[in-house]
């Protein structure tokens, strides 16, 4: 409700001048104008007109007209309250108003003057949602989610029901919102999470339209708008990954001792990690576990893996357990950025404790123990009796059985049965 009394100066004057608020339906409030008198005068209400359903009540206190059609005398510093009380119970928009005259008198308490006019309008606007209706996500990496809450807030004392008819990409919206009403409790607030997809790099702005009414046998229905806007950024957060290095200590030539390696994800996104020289650690006799989850590691999260080193022979183990982290995204963009692929490194130390004299490798792993040159053998008199073919085939050669499980496994792949996948490069 907003009111706009004209102050007339000197011969009176109205507190406050402008009268605003805003009522939610079910709500009654009540706002108050003081009029002072200046000087002596008369005060003569000369017309009244008010909406059927504004919902709004007048009235009087002080020295007053009686109505808004009388008139009254009054004195250098007579006050004159006029009220308002407001109570809508639905949605809408209405007005009233009134204008009256006043003329000032002298000390005989004849008319001075020319008789003034003075009006106002009072306007009520009910209410039932709050909400803010423009939303900048800023910049966003092509590819990522930005979030932003809206929320709903219902000041009205009857459950509001809220729907979205259409919103733009690459601007989303809660899917509770799409397809069926929201409800919103009488006088209560949710939020609704409003996100935005950049699908390449630059500017982005959209529009979401939405309608929202009373739970209730008015009909009354409200549409509104959201302005929406963001900026993708090619450039996309680093990816952050580290290992826990491992100090095997002594280690007798044919034991084994088990160590942990500690692999951390502090990356604002999930990757998969991936082994890249499990062979190569296997000729040292290290054995690297498997990765748990496949080597998913959630972003802020971390994963073990057990290493296990057998030396063969006396040295020092000097070594890398290398690994790759790739960053893992949601498929949600036709243009996409392709997952950048970040290497790093776990530190293997240790010693293998035998008999016998060691040499410095170098670094390299365990070194082997000094060896005597082994004497020439000399050739067979005899003649080497002669290869008979083989008819079944070595152990690791596959043979017509593997060919057959390979043929059928390839079918499937082409049929879309199995999703053959390539690990990262492995040394």
């Amino acid at each position: 409700m907003s009111t706009t009394l004209a102050s007339v100066d000197p011969l009176f004057a109205v507190t406050p001048a402008q009268l605003s608020s805003t009522t939610a339906v079910g709500d009654e409030e009540t706002h108050t104008a003081t009029l002072v008198a200046n000087r002596t005068m008369v005060l003569t209400g000369t017309s009244h007109g008010e909406n059927a359903d504004s919902e709004t009540t007048a009235s009087f206190a002080g020295t007053c007209p009686t109505g808004w059609f009388g008139s009254v005398t009054m004195q250098a510093g007579d006050t004159c309250e006029l009220t308002w009380t407001t109570h809508p119970t639905r949605m809408q928009s209405t007005s009233q108003s009134a204008s009256f005259t006043a003329q000032e008198l002298d000390e005989a308490g004849k008319p001075v003057g020319e008789a003034i006019l003075s009006s106002f309008a009072l306007e009520l606007t009910s209410t039932v949602l709050e909400f803010e209706s423009g939303y900048n996500f800023g910049e966003v990496p092509v590819g990522r989610t930005g979030a932003q809450e809206l929320r709903l807030t219902n000041r009205a004392a009857v459950d509001a029901l809220v729907s979205l008819s259409n919103i733009d990409a690459p601007f989303a919206v809660d899917e509770r919102l799409l397809g069926e009403e929201l409800r919103v409790p009488a006088r209560s607030s949710i939020e609704v999470p409003l996100y935005f997809w950049p699908t390449a790099a630059g500017p982005a702005s959209g529009y979401g339209d939405w309608s929202y009414r009373l739970d209730d046998d008015t009909g009354d229905k409200r549409s509104g708008y959201l302005r929406l806007s963001g900026t993708g950024n090619a450039e996309q957060p680093p990816i952050d990954v580290s290992a826990t290095g491992v100090d095997f200590g002594e280690v007798h030539v044919g034991d084994t001792a088990d160590r942990t390696i500690t692999l951390t994800n502090s990356s604002s996104d999930d990757v998969a990690i991936d082994a890249l020289n499990p062979v190569d650690l296997g000729l040292l006799g290290l054995s690297l576990g498997e990765l748990p989850d496949y080597g998913f590691v959630p972003a802020g999260e971390s994963i073990t893996v057990t290493i296990s080193w057998k030396p063969t022979k006396a040295g020092t183990l000097s070594r890398q357990a290398l690994f790759a982290a790739s960053r893992l995204l949601p498929a949600r963009a036709a243009t996409e950025p392709a997952p950048d692929i970040v290497e790093f490194a776990a530190t293997l130390a240790g010693t293998a404790v035998g008999d016998g004299p060691t040499t410095d490798g170098g670094g390299g792993g365990t070194t082997d123990p000094a060896t005597k040159p082994k004497p020439t053998q000399p050739k067979p008199a005899h003649p080497t009796p002669e290869t008979q073919p083989v008819t079944e085939n070595l152990p690791g050669t596959g043979g017509p059985g593997l060919a057959w499980g390979l043929g059928i496994a390839l079918a499937l792949a082409a049929a879309g049965g199995i999703a053959l996948r390539r690990s990262p490069r492995r040394r």
